[in-house]
């Protein structure tokens, strides 16, 4: 039972990450009028643009939990926590690198990529950075709390970054990318900030030695039906 409900914590985290992070994109094809959808479609190859620097974290995120967990598992939390400092300050760096490209050669890049159709503004472009920057921050930090054993904790905080999404981006207006902007960065900015909170709280309160281990272990060798 205890699998079972860290799976399915894991797996309701999950959807609601991936779904906080394309809401610019679900937000303004939702919102856009007929004669919008065009625009729509010059939005989404700059959001594109702007998560590149979430396709450079995924080559990082594929050993994060493992290492964290052993870490953590192991009872050495000075390390865990040494880690973890260390990989907030490379996230952050790569997301001020993210904004300040974007902001700068984005529309450039754009137009040699995508020819001179491209014409969203470097405002645009460095807001979306922004947000994808902060979904990174989300993310590792959840990585960190799921190490901890916080799985639902973890789910909490990408549903309060959904929630606020949709309250940002429904009291902001009338311009339809602005709208879904400004949301995106508020969602994944409360993800991140609750997700920080609860790791606090969490690594202060310790965790059972080789609790996630154990999960780990036997999810990787029992067989699972879902």
């Amino acid at each position: 039972s205890e699998l079972s409900t860290n799976l399915g914590f894991l797996l309701g985290g999950s959807l609601l990450a991936q779904t906080l992070r394309y809401a610019p994109f679900i937000g303004a094809q939702l919102l856009a009028t007929p004669a919008q959808k065009d625009m729509v479609a010059e939005f989404i190859v700059g959001l594109f643009l702007a998560r590149i620097p979430i396709l450079m974290f995924q080559a990082v995120q594929a050993a994060l939990l493992p290492k964290l967990a052993h870490l953590a598992g192991s009872g050495q939390h000075d390390d865990f926590r040494t880690g973890v400092r260390k990989l907030i300050a490379v996230v952050v760096s790569i997301a001020v690198i993210g904004v300040i490209a974007a902001g700068t050669l984005g529309p450039a890049v754009g137009e040699i990529l995508f020819g001179a159709k491209f014409t969203l503004g470097n405002v645009d472009l460095a807001l979306l950075a922004a947000g994808s920057g902060l979904f990174i921050l989300a993310l590792t930090l959840a990585q960190a709390l799921i190490a901890l054993l916080g799985h639902a904790r973890a789910l909490i905080a990408w549903s309060i970054g959904l929630v606020m999404f949709v309250a940002v981006t429904a009291a902001t207006g009338p311009d339809l990318f602005r709208r879904v902007e400004y949301g995106y960065i508020a969602g994944t900015g409360a993800a991140a900030l609750t997700m920080g909170i609860m790791l606090y709280f969490r690594a202060r309160a310790g965790v059972p030695e080789d609790g996630l281990a154990t999960l780990v272990e036997q999810i990787e060798h029992e067989p699972l039906e879902i």
